[in-house]
């Protein structure tokens, strides 16, 4: 599955989609001084347990390491994925 982006002046996706409908998706905005807030994480259903969520996780994590920031993830399903990965906690705030 393709993950793709869109920016919107501070907010920003990643997202999955399928027939023209967002079926994933993860949102954060640019909180400044190197910040980014990932705040809402939403997988379909039919999604649910493959893995997606955390694929979208490892994408908004790569982007922040890409851009030099930090994460504060005010999404609990953020926050937990990251915490109990070593090598991504290194990227939060």
């Amino acid at each position: 599955m393709e993950i793709k982006e869109e920016k919107k002046g501070k907010k920003g996706e990643f997202y999955i989609e399928n027939n023209d409908e967002r079926v994933a998706k993860i949102q954060f905005f640019n909180s400044g001084e190197g910040i980014i807030n990932v705040y809402h994480t939403e997988v379909d259903p039919s999604l649910r347990g493959k893995g997606v969520g955390e694929d979208l996780v490892e994408r908004v994590v790569s982007y922040a390491r890409d851009e030099n920031m930090r994460i504060e993830a005010s999404c609990p399903f953020a926050k937990k994925v990251i915490e109990s990965d070593p090598e991504m906690r290194s990227v939060l705030r």
